[in-house]
């Protein structure tokens, strides 16, 4: 089965900030992470459901999954039929927590 991945505007605007951060200090950097970040959301099309759920971690609804990219960001989204929904990219390196409480 192949799923419809789509990204929120909150999703899209912190994959934004994170490239503009990137691109002050290096290019080819912001191009290398737009390219993960974007490779590795794509391949949620398939098989959604092998990353862990994130809920107790994070204070999150219990449907929520984590998935974490290049060591450095985590995607957090969730699967609703044949969709899977983007709803956060977050640096790792910041106190995520907090943000969901």
């Amino acid at each position: 089965m192949t799923y419809i991945v789509e990204i929120s505007p909150i999703a899209y605007s912190q994959i934004r900030d994170c490239a503009l951060f990137l691109q002050l200090v290096n290019l080819d950097s912001a191009r290398k992470f737009l390219n993960d970040i974007f490779d590795s959301i794509g391949s949620l099309k398939d098989m959604p459901q092998r990353f862990p759920l994130a809920s107790n971690e994070y204070c999150l609804p219990p449907d929520f999954r984590k998935m974490v990219i290049d060591n450095r960001y985590i995607a957090l989204y969730k699967i609703d039929g044949c969709s899977v929904f983007v709803d956060y990219v977050l640096d790792i390196r910041t106190d995520i927590g907090k943000l969901f409480k």
